[in-house]
């Protein structure tokens, strides 16, 4: 009867693992596609504002061009975690009412 037990206490824990493991990759694979898609290139041009003279207007240009794209990159990024945080919730939902919501044996109680 100890093996019936144990079973379903995995059983009823598996569902949060399993979510677990699916909010760590999506978080992972979000994170990833930012760091590819929005700051590398905002890093590089700080290398170029250090060695401009700050007296010059050339300065003060790069800075706002720098400033909208960094205001670009943070809608973008905002957008791309949005549509991922939806994407997981479709997802988790789906998978809860596919594995979690079907009838599953019943573990009868030891006697």
């Amino acid at each position: 009867m100890e093996s019936l037990f144990a079973k379903d206490q995995l059983y009823n824990q598996w569902p949060l693992a399993s979510n677990v493991a699916s909010l760590v990759h999506m978080i992972s694979e979000t994170y990833t596609e930012v760091s590819n898609k929005y700051p590398m290139d905002r890093v590089s041009s700080l290398g170029k504002l250090m060695t401009m003279d700050k007296e010059k207007s050339e300065i003060e240009q790069e800075h706002q061009k720098l400033g909208n794209s960094c205001q670009e990159a943070q809608e973008g990024i905002l957008k791309l975690v949005l549509e991922n945080k939806k994407e997981f919730e479709m997802k988790t939902d789906a998978r809860m009412k596919r594995d979690v919501m079907k009838p599953r044996p019943f573990c009868p109680c030891p006697t």
